[in-house]
């Protein structure tokens, strides 16, 4: 479904938060992905700041999905327009074009690395206090480069919103629109979080850091991850995002039809269910499935990979590659003490 808008359960989820969020009278400025999804979370959640104080909503491009799916995918600014005309929404920054997922706004971690750059440059010289900033899961770990649980929640596509306030932090909460999704996210619904800007950082890069306080919040007296741990981290959740791209790929110029199932294993399985590897898993993956990507401990003594190359290409390539098969689970947020 191309740019599809809220479920009916999302739309009053926002209007719950309306209700309950604590800092809608202090925002200044709302700043959306230009999604009809993103666009309607905003002005659900926020009547009373767009309506009676008359705060701006800005619909900033580069917070768009970063995947190229038809949901993750936005309508044509012209149809975009005409279906805002009523809506307090200034589109002055979305450019023809936007929502073709090429070059600039290409599905790949270079092109999204880039532009969620710019949108913490432009974050940074606003000189508004405090602001809204509705975005969605995947894009979000990008923002804020927190890859911390990017695999958690799957299954749904899931609207942010996130509240940015200068020298005191972001907040984040999230809305839904359920619909089958290609990667996870470690951002629950009705979710919020704190971030501020690193101070004395240099060059442009504008890196966010969570605060003391939302991270305490969430995770409790859990020592945060260093700088280098988070690089880490968000290298493993890439090659992840990437290795299911690539199938994907693979299944549109080969003629091949693959579905996936996104299953509960590793340390984030653990913190929900008490079970690293969960009876359900294993029962999901000997009766549903082919094949396990990144499924190691299943028994193997061995990660036995294949390779060959397509048959439109011009240099043929078959051989085998054999890994050993003897660590155990991952915990995705790997440490050192």
């Amino acid at each position: 479904m191309l740019d599809p808008v809220l479920t009916p359960h999302g739309e009053e989820q926002c209007r719950q938060l309306s209700q309950s969020f604590p800092f809608s009278d202090s925002i200044s400025l709302i700043t959306v992905s230009p999604l009809r999804r993103t666009i309607y979370t905003a002005l659900l959640s926020f009547p009373s700041p767009i309506n009676d104080r008359k705060v701006p909503v800005i619909a900033l491009p580069e917070l768009q999905e970063i995947g190229d799916l038809a949901c993750d995918t936005g309508s044509d600014l012209d149809e975009l327009t005409k279906e805002m005309a009523d809506k307090p929404i200034d589109l002055s920054l979305v450019g023809k074009g936007w929502e073709i997922k090429e070059g600039r706004w290409a599905p790949t971690g270079e092109a999204i690395e880039k532009r969620v750059r710019e949108a913490r440059q432009w974050l940074r010289a606003r000189p508004e206090k405090e602001i809204a900033l509705v975005a969605h899961g995947g894009l979000l770990h990008y923002l804020t480069e927190d890859w911390s649980g990017s695999g958690k929640y799957t299954g749904e596509i899931t609207p942010y919103l996130l509240i940015y306030l200068p020298r005191a932090g972001f907040l984040f909460v999230t809305h839904d629109y359920v619909y089958q999704r290609d990667i996870g996210t470690g951002w629950a619904n009705t979710e919020f979080r704190s971030y501020e800007f690193v101070d004395g950082e240099e060059g442009g890069n504008a890196s966010f850091i969570e605060t003391t306080e939302s991270h305490l919040r969430r995770r409790g007296e859990e020592i945060p991850l260093t700088d280098a741990e988070r690089l880490q981290l968000r290298e493993t959740a890439k090659e992840s995002w990437a290795g299911r791209r690539v199938l994907e790929s693979l299944s549109k110029s080969s003629n091949l039809d693959f579905s996936f199932v996104q299953l509960p294993v590793g340390f984030g399985a653990f913190e929900q269910e008490s079970a690293a590897l969960p009876e359900r898993t294993l029962e999901t993956l000997k009766t549903e499935c082919d094949g396990a990507l990144f499924g190691a401990r299943l028994d193997h003594y061995a990660n036995v990979r294949p390779v060959k190359t397509t048959p439109k290409s011009r240099n043929q390539i078959d051989l085998a590659i054999v890994r050993e098969n003897t660590e155990d689970l991952y915990v995705k947020e790997e440490r050192t003490f």
